[in-house]
């Protein structure tokens, strides 16, 4: 006999739609440095140590910081996190339009790799989208937007060899931005979504406080029992101790 499934939340598709475009545009952004690396090392005449660090630079902080953003995601949600996120790589993406040297390209490659992040964010933003049983299906279509890194493969050399070398970065930074229009507009948080906040318990006034020491009411048995060893005598029975 079948289980019977939870019916899926209204909107849940419009939701996941924006998520993946959403995660495809920051990944196209988060890619690009990557295929124009033998340009940019012709232009500027960079040695293959030089070439690699500009490459690996957007890959290292966009795995790093995956683990605030999340954090971010859980507190806020994934629609304010994910539209501050494409507002924020825009201005990177237009740095390295116009400012293409070594230092330049460290330094907007480092916050251009935020947008690889953005996977951090749509992950719990679709999972609070879909019961359980379909949140396979659900995470395998956000996971298309995996193919912005080969959009940025197949676009950026083509742009920069026929209209300019900061062509590829103002093309990105508009689809980006235009992102952002996108999940301000369509973007929703799932119903009834909250965020994480700490226990509150009550004050023998009635007033209600954050209850920090909750966790560590469960230790009481082992103090006490620390106590009591503490309280021995030296010598211990041949018997042992009674507990």
């Amino acid at each position: 006999m079948s289980t019977p499934q939870s019916p899926v939340l209204k909107g849940s598709y419009i939701a996941l739609a924006v998520a993946t475009i959403a995660f495809t545009t920051n990944f196209w952004a988060w890619g690009l440095l990557s295929p124009l690396a033998p340009r940019l090392q012709d232009l500027l005449s960079l040695s293959p140590i030089q070439v690699s660090v500009m490459v690996a630079t957007p890959i290292l902080l966009g795995s790093i910081a995956r683990i605030p953003l999340g954090a971010l995601t859980d507190r806020y949600g994934g629609r304010s996190v994910f539209a501050v996120l494409s507002l924020v790589v825009v201005a990177p993406l237009v740095f390295l339009a116009f400012f293409q040297t070594f230092p330049s390209l460290l330094i907007g490659g480092l916050f251009v790799g935020l947008s690889g992040a953005s996977f951090a964010v749509g992950v719990p933003f679709v999972n609070a989208w879909f019961p359980p049983e379909r949140r396979g299906f659900a995470l395998g279509v956000y996971g298309i937007g995996n193919m912005g890194t080969a959009i940025a493969g197949f676009t950026a050399p083509r742009l920069a060899d026929e209209v300019s070398p900061a062509a590829p970065f103002l093309v990105v930074a508009a689809v980006v931005l235009a992102t952002a229009a996108v999940v301000v507009v369509a973007g929703r948080d799932a119903p009834g979504r909250s965020a994480t906040t700490p226990a509150v318990a009550q004050t023998p006034g009635g007033v209600e406080s954050e209850d920090h020491i909750g966790p560590l009411r469960s230790l009481r048995p082992y103090l006490r029992r620390v106590r009591r060893l503490r309280r021995l005598p030296a010598h211990v029975p041949a018997g042992g101790l009674r507990t």
